[in-house]
């Protein structure tokens, strides 16, 4: 990948995380999502976290980090 290349992309991601971060609904789906993580959690619960081939690996990626 070329140095060009690579900032393509980064700018491209910008650009996602911007039109995202201006999306209201989202960020609110995103923030009750968290919000019920945790409310679980601190109520004893637990998540539950699975996925098909490579979303699999991104579930156990995900549980390692809380553990």
């Amino acid at each position: 990948m070329t140095p060009c290349a690579v900032s393509e992309a980064l700018g491209s991601t910008a650009r996602l995380l911007d039109t995202m971060a201006a999306d209201p609904a989202l960020c609110d789906a995103a923030a009750a999502a968290a919000g019920a993580c945790v409310a679980s959690l601190r109520a004893g619960g637990k998540l539950l976290l699975c996925g098909n081939g490579g979303s699999a690996a991104d579930a156990q990626h995900w549980a390692a980090e809380l553990v």
